[in-house]
């Protein structure tokens, strides 16, 4: 999409955006949490208010009830708050995209999780996994026949 058509989708509207991926298990997350940490984008975690290093197995955190992940992705800060297992879940502040070329940074992170997961991943209006403001989808995977 022309940043033209999603410029709209990020002004400032009190409310955050989400990116979801739906439906995961623990190994989404660890995969997830992986290909983030593999990736070379700045991550800081946060456990009690305090900087903290990133558990090796992301079950302890989710063991804890407690914990902050942040990406910084091209100055926009991505948040992930850990709110469950069964979706991985990053908010950021719509008034960070300020241009085509961070909403294609945002593409690019949605891929990374995507591909590690090896499922769609949503961007949405903040709490409102049915307002797709854009989705990445997994490559199809050639079925091969048996001849």
């Amino acid at each position: 999409m022309e940043w033209s058509e999603l410029q709209s989708e990020f002004e400032w509207d009190g409310s955050l955006r989400d990116i979801y991926i739906l439906n995961t298990t623990l190994a989404d997350w660890r995969s997830a949490i992986r290909a983030l940490s593999e990736s070379g984008l700045p991550l800081s975690f946060k456990t009690q208010g305090a900087m903290s290093p990133l558990p090796a197995d992301v079950a302890d955190i989710f063991d804890s009830g407690d914990g902050l992940l942040s990406v910084n992705l091209d100055g926009m800060l991505l948040n992930s708050h850990f709110f469950g297992t069964d979706e991985i879940e990053f908010d950021l502040d719509p008034r960070e995209v300020t241009t085509g070329d961070r909403a294609t940074a945002l593409a690019g992170f949605m891929a990374v999780l995507g591909t590690a997961t090896g499922k769609p991943v949503i961007l949405t209006h903040e709490n409102a996994r049915e307002a797709v403001i854009f989705q990445w989808n997994p490559p199809e995977i050639p079925t091969s026949s048996l001849s």
